[in-house]
């Protein structure tokens, strides 16, 4: 008899980033990532190359407006359109909503850069 989906064990998904270039400018300009993720669900797993590009507009000091295109190998890109705010030098955190693989989204997050 199969497990019942409530008895199921939950994907685990963990991503690293490689590379992360951002332009030299403190606020605005272009960012690339290159990394990749690892996805471990029902006993299988694989890893999979990730990227991004995107920009960021200065709005005032320590606020931008963000826009972001990004995707993993074999899927079809997101796009995703928000806020970064920094809190302190070398925290920030940001929202987006997007659109991409016939879904909208929203996120939430952090970054902290050292």
């Amino acid at each position: 008899m199969p497990p019942s989906p409530r008895s199921a064990t939950p994907p685990v998904l963990r991503g690293f980033s490689l590379i992360k270039w951002q332009s030299i400018c403190r606020f605005g300009g272009p960012h690339l990532n290159l990394g990749g993720a690892h996805l471990k669900a029902q006993g299988e797993s694989d890893t999979v190359g990730t990227w991004a590009i995107g920009y960021e507009f200065p709005l005032l000091e320590n606020l931008q407006l963000t826009a972001e295109t990004y995707g993993a190998e074999h899927v079809r890109p997101d796009t995703a359109l928000g806020l970064r705010y920094e809190i302190f030098e070398g925290f920030k955190i940001s929202g987006a909503v997007g659109h991409g693989n016939d879904r909208s989204f929203g996120k939430l997050g952090f970054a902290w850069e050292f």
